[in-house]
Order: structure tokens, then sequence, then C-alpha cells
């Protein structure tokens, strides 16, 4: 056993984790473009396509793979991602590496089971849809306008909320307050803008909080 192949199989053995996921085979390019949008919004990650959820190595079927994996960088991903790719030939098997860089200052959608394009986050060994309030307080932080509120009674309210229950989904805030949905996303943004509160990715998928929570 070479280093190469070494390396590779202690990898594997880890498990999938926030940069690693295994594909046992690329039959939907649109899920592979989640993965590549969430690792793209996160921290960098790697698809190894031809090993099953448990480790096992299966190896890539065909050609057919790499040109979904191809297609979902450049067709499903917008804007479109870049990445690189590693074929390896372990235990007689074809095992595909495609390695996806994390990108700060670009944020990358991919397709949703209901065929929108929204961004996707990784959480531990999970992408999960990263929400419109991320999108939208994603793209003011990234204006060229600062942010500036006054406090009102809405904002009070959210705040008093954070304090007594803690992490809560959008639509459990939007429950707890009895305000209109975009009521509660407009006032849960300005208060994420001016560091008040805080995004709080978890297994269950996005939740809001105070900041430092």
């Amino acid at each position: 056993m070479d280093e190469i192949e070494f390396q590779l199989l202690k990898r594997i053995a880890q498990g999938e984790s926030q940069v690693l996921d295994f594909k046992f085979a690329v039959n939907d390019s649109r899920k592979i473009a989640r993965s590549m949008s969430a690792f793209s919004n996160t921290d960098g990650g790697s698809l190894l396509i031809g090993v099953k959820d448990n480790g096992s190595l299966a190896g890539i079927r065909s050609e057919e793979e790499i040109y979904m994996a191809e297609s979902a960088a450049t067709i499903h991903c917008k804007p479109e991602v870049s990445f690189k790719s590693v074929l390896y030939e372990i235990q007689s098997k074809e095992i595909l590496e495609i390695i996806i860089p994390a990108r700060p200052k670009v944020l990358t959608l991919a397709p949703a089971e209901n065929g929108t394009d929204i961004a996707w986050l990784r959480f531990r060994d999970s992408n999960h849809p990263a929400g419109i309030v991320y999108e939208r307080v994603w793209k003011r932080r990234k204006s060229e306008y600062g942010v500036k509120i006054s406090i009102a009674e809405q904002h009070k309210i959210l705040l008093d909320i954070f304090v007594a229950k803690g992490q809560l989904s959008l639509a459990q805030l939007i429950e707890e307050t009895g305000f209109t949905s975009r009521l509660t996303r407009k006032t849960l943004e300005q208060l994420i803008l001016v560091n008040l509160a805080d995004f709080c990715l978890t297994e269950n998928g996005m939740r809001y909080c105070l900041r430092g929570e």
C-alpha cells in the first residue's frame, strides 16, 4: 500500500464530516450541486464518489459520473463552482475525489427539491438550506451601504423571546411573536445586521439566537 492509498483510506475510515461527503454514485447532478454549494459557502471540502455511506468502496461505475459532477458544478451551481478532481485506484476500484474550495466572497446557490435556487451550508456531515434570512443578510453585509436601525417594539419583543426560549427556527419565531412572516424576517435581519442576534446552524437546520450564545 503506497502513501496516497494509505492516506485516502485513513480519511474514509474517519467517516463523513464537515469537510467530507461520501457518494456511492452520482445519479442526480442537482444533489451533487447541493454539496458543492454547501462546501463552497462553509469551509470547503471534498466529495468522494464511489464510496458508500458506511465507508466501503464501491468505485465509480462509468465516465457518466464524472460528467454528472461537472454538470453539477457548471449548470446547477450559481455562480459556477470551480473544483479540482483526482481519480484514485484503490483495491482495484476507481474513486473520484471532487475538491471544492471555500468561497467567502461568493454565495453559491443550488436547486432545492422544488427547483428553486437557494444557498446551502454544511453542518457536520449534512447539508442544510441557509434560509432566506441568511441570504438577505449576506447580501446586505456585502453591500457598500452601512446598517443603522432604531430599536423599536418589535425588536424588543424578538430579543425577549430569545432570552426566554433560546435558539428558535424562523417558523417558531413567527409563531412566538404573532407577527407576519415578512415583519419577523425583517426584524430578525436587522437584529443580526447590528450584531444583537445571530445564525445558529444545527443538525436540525437553521436556528436563530442572541449574539454570543
